[in-house]
C-alpha cells in the first residue's frame, strides 16, 4: 500500500476584514499553494468580527483549493463567528474543528472516493394553483422524486439537506 504526501498550510486569517485585505489575503494564500492537491487549513482564532467580506473570503479560498484538488479546513473559531456561519449556512461546505492539530489530523485520514450523486428515495411535494403558471398557492398536489423531472412542469427537481 502507498500513502501519498500532501502539502499542508495554515493561514491566518485576519481579525476583522475589508474588501481589499480579502483580496491581499487571497493572493498569498495562492501564491503558497504552487502545488496540486493542497491541504489549507485557515486559523480562525483571532476573528473578531465575522463580516460580508470574511465570508466570502473564506468561500473563494475555498474555490480556489478545489480548482487544485485540495480542501480548506477552518480551525478554532470564536463562537460568535460560528454562529454567523451557522446563519448564513456557509458552515455546511467547510469542515470545522475546534483546534489547528485537529484540522491538520484530518488530513491524514483516507479520503472517500468521490462517486456520482445518487437519487434519494426521499419525496416532495410542490402545490401550484391552477392556471397561475410556475407560481401561486397551494391547490393541486404534485409529487416530485428527488433527481427526476416532473412532467407537470418540466423542470428538474433537486434536494438539498437543510
Amino acid at each position: 500500500m502507498t500513502t501519498q504526501s500532501r502539502a499542508l498550510v495554515v493561514e491566518q486569517v485576519p481579525q476583522v476584514v475589508t474588501t481589499k485585505q480579502a483580496q491581499a489575503f487571497l493572493i498569498q494564500l495562492k501564491g503558497s499553494m504552487n502545488m496540486k492537491d493542497p491541504g489549507v487549513v485557515l486559523d480562525c482564532s483571532q476573528v473578531c468580527q465575522m463580516n460580508a467580506p470574511l465570508v466570502y473570503m473564506l468561500l473563494c479560498c475555498l474555490e480556489e483549493t478545489l480548482k487544485r484538488n485540495g480542501d480548506v479546513k477552518l480551525a478554532a473559531l470564536p463562537p460568535a463567528a460560528m454562529a454567523v456561519l451557522n446563519v448564513t449556512g456557509v458552515n455546511r461546505v467547510f469542515e470545522i474543528y475546534d483546534t489547528i492539530p485537529e484540522a491538520l489530523n484530518s488530513f491524514l485520514e483516507p479520503r472517500a472516493p468521490r462517486r456520482p450523486q445518487q437519487i434519494m428515495d426521499r419525496r416532495f411535494e410542490y402545490e401550484r394553483e391552477s392556471g397561475a403558471g410556475r407560481s401561486g398557492s397551494a391547490v393541486e398536489k404534485v409529487a416530485v422524486r428527488s433527481g427526476e423531472t416532473n412532467e407537470n412542469l418540466g423542470i428538474l427537481a433537486t434536494a438539498t439537506d437543510l
